[in-house]
């Protein structure tokens, strides 16, 4: 796939997490000579940083200080884009926390805060981008969600219930918003080697990791960059029938027993 057709669009792409892990790699792949980038996250060093590689490879990108789980502040980030100029045809949410614990064990505190970033920044994500999608003649909302948001997982009852609450959202907006012309995805990665899975790992037992790799037929971990490539197709032309799908990835761990 031509990486030009994918980041060079007429309007900016809005890409929310964009300081670390899959953020990142999703504002990397995108930032093709000319590719105009909204750079969202709250961790100003690390989106500092996204946005300078971003300049390096031609990209004009605009860094967005901000919290997801805000919907000022989200609503603020999205008339800025639009103010400048030019039309936001495409969004990826790629926000997230990590939140363990069984429904024993995890605070309330925990659970709200997941949702709020897991969820409930998707959801602002869309309520302030869709209709500038909408007023841009259509284009695609990508969500990265989790394996988890497909099945169950032990010990970690708020972020397996987060993510599937984000897989239905996106299921909701295809329908709702695919008559304007508007196509939303959920990808669904399983371990992606991000900071996320170094912390989720030191938790566990010390076999925990190569344990776990060796149920993955491919043998490995998925990469952000592995993550990226799709998220790259779903705003492609050739991913233009794609529609309310939630996209497992995750090097065929989940086909069957292994």
């Amino acid at each position: 796939m031509d990486r030009r057709a994918v980041g060079a669009q007429a309007g900016v792409v809005l890409v929310t997490g964009a300081a670390s892990g899959i953020g990142r790699a999703v504002a990397q792949r995108l930032a093709v000579p000319g590719a105009r980038l909204g750079l969202l996250d709250c961790d100003q060093a690390g989106l500092a940083e996204t946005a300078a590689d971003a300049r390096s490879a031609g990209a004009q990108p605009i860094e967005l200080v901000s919290d997801v789980s805000d919907d000022g502040e989200l609503a603020r980030c999205v008339e800025r884009l639009e103010h400048d100029g030019t039309a936001i045809t495409a969004t990826v949410a790629c926000a997230g926390i990590w939140t363990p614990g069984s429904v024993e064990s995890v605070s309330p505190e925990s659970w709200e805060r997941g949702f709020a970033v897991n969820v409930r920044g998707v959801f602002l994500a869309a309520r302030h981008a869709i209709p500038a999608i909408k007023r841009a003649g259509g284009g695609a909302f990508v969500a990265i969600a989790s394996d988890a948001g497909l099945r169950g997982f032990q010990s970690c009852a708020a972020y397996v219930s987060a993510k599937h609450a984000v897989v239905g959202l996106i299921r909701a907006l295809a329908l709702d918003h695919g008559p304007d012309g508007i196509r939303s995805n959920a990808i669904c990665p399983g371990f992606v080697e991000t900071p996320m899975l170094e912390e989720i790992f030191a938790r566990a037992r010390p076999a925990a990791r190569d344990d776990r790799k060796k149920q993955v037929p491919l043998g490995r971990f998925a990469t952000p960059t592995d993550v990226a490539g799709l998220v790259a197709f779903l705003l492609s032309e050739e991913g233009a029938y794609v529609n309310g799908e939630a996209l497992l990835l995750d090097g065929g761990a989940g086909a069957g027993q292994f």
